[in-house]
C-alpha cells in the first residue's frame, strides 16, 4: 500500500465540501433552467394570444367599469373600435424614429401624435394617431377630424423607460415625450373630463387621413428562452460530470498501488 493511500483522509471527507458546494451550485443552475422553461412557455402563450388577437375582428372597447381590472397581458394588441371625437386642444407629441415604415412611405425622425379621444359614453382614451416626420411636424392634421367618428386600432399598455429609451423626466420640455404614458400625459394636460383609460390605442393603417401615418405599430417578441434553458441545464450537466470525474480521481488516489 502506498504512503499516499495511508495518509489520505477518508474518501467521504475529501468529497464532503466539494460535494456540498457542487450540490448548492447544481440547485441554483437547475432553478435558473426551470425558470427559463417557465418563461419560455409564458412567452409562447403570449405570442399565440397576440397572434390570435391580431387575426380576430375588432371588438368594442371595454367599458370604463372594467378598466381597473385589465391586465396588459390580456389586452395588449387587442383590436378594438371606439366612437367619439378628438380633443385636439390637448394633443401631445412623443419622439419616434421609424427605420422601416409599414403604414406608408414616411420614416426617419419624427413624432407620434397622441390625442385624447372622448367616447360617446364620456370616457377618454389616448389615441396614437400615427407618425409624422420632423419636416412635416407643423402641418395641419386636424382638418376633417373634429366630428364624431369611429376609430379602429390596437390596445397598448403604457410604455416604460428602458435601456435605450430615456424616461420622460430626461430633458422633458413639456411638449415632447419619450415614452407614452396615458396617466402622465393626462396629468400634464389637466384634462377636464371623466374617466381616462389606463391604456392607449394605436390606430390601424387606413383608419384616418394620410397624415399622421397610422399603422406603424411594431409587434415583435424576442424568444431566446430555449437557448437559455440549454445554457443553464448544460452547465448543470457539466458540473455533474466534473464532480463525478473528481470523485473517481479521489477514489483512485485512495486505492493501493500495485
Amino acid at each position: 500500500m502506498s504512503s499516499d493511500a495511508i495518509t489520505l483522509p477518508p474518501l467521504w471527507r475529501r468529497l464532503l465540501w466539494p460535494g456540498l458546494l457542487s450540490a448548492i451550485a447544481l440547485v441554483v443552475l437547475l432553478s435558473f433552467g426551470t425558470w427559463q422553461v417557465q418563461r419560455m412557455y409564458w412567452k409562447e402563450d403570449l405570442i399565440s394570444s397576440v397572434t390570435a388577437r391580431l387575426a380576430a375582428e375588432p371588438v368594442a372597447l371595454p367599458p370604463s367599469a372594467e378598466w381597473p381590472a385589465l391586465e396588459p397581458d390580456t389586452y395588449q394588441y387587442r383590436r378594438i373600435t371606439v366612437t367619439g371625437r378628438y380633443l385636439h386642444a390637448h394633443e401631445q407629441r412623443a419622439y419616434m424614429v421609424i427605420s422601416s415604415p409599414k403604414g406608408g412611405p414616411l420614416g426617419g425622425q419624427g413624432h407620434w401624435v397622441m390625442t385624447p379621444f372622448e367616447s360617446v359614453e364620456g370616457a377618454v382614451i389616448w389615441i396614437n394617431r400615427g407618425f409624422i416626420p420632423l419636416h412635416l411636424a407643423d402641418q395641419d392634421i386636424t382638418t376633417g377630424q373634429t366630428d364624431i367618428m369611429t376609430l379602429k386600432g390596437l390596445m397598448r399598455s403604457p410604455e416604460k423607460a428602458g435601456f435605450a429609451t430615456p424616461g420622460n423626466d430626461f430633458g422633458f420640455d413639456g411638449t415632447l415625450w419619450f415614452v407614452r404614458d396615458p396617466a402622465a400625459m393626462t396629468q400634464h394636460t389637466s384634462l377636464e373630463s371623466g374617466e381616462v383609460a389606463p391604456f392607449f390605442v394605436d390606430l390601424e393603417a387606413g383608419s384616418g387621413p394620410t397624415l399622421p401615418q397610422a399603422g406603424e405599430t411594431v409587434i415583435a417578441f424576442s424568444n431566446r428562452h430555449f437557448g437559455y434553458v440549454l445554457t443553464w441545464y448544460g452547465i448543470a450537466l457539466t458540473l455533474i460530470g466534473v464532480f463525478i470525474a473528481f470523485a473517481v480521481r479521489e477514489y483512485k488516489r485512495g486505492q493501493p498501488q500495485g
